[in-house]
């Protein structure tokens, strides 16, 4: 299994609530990291913070996108 592999492999065991998955350019080759949040934020969520998508371009920026998610949804970090 390739790094990337595994990386996507981990994400999605660690974040159940969202799809990764990883974009292609417009040659094919493996681009960004994606999440997109499985299931629709509730109305109270707008404004809180809470996204629907985050895109990074790395497997850790993906992963800190997704830990500061939870942080925002559990309510232990303010959005300005």
């Amino acid at each position: 299994m390739r790094t990337d592999e595994r990386a996507l492999a981990v994400l999605t065991t660690d974040f159940p609530g969202w799809h990764v998955w990883r974009s292609r350019d417009g040659r094919g080759r493996d681009d960004g990291w994606n999440a997109t949040r499985r299931g629709t934020p509730g109305r109270g969520a707008i404004g809180t913070g809470v996204l629907a998508r985050v895109t990074a371009g790395s497997a850790a920026g993906l992963r800190g996108l997704l830990e500061q998610q939870q942080a925002v949804e559990t309510g232990t970090e303010q959005v300005a």
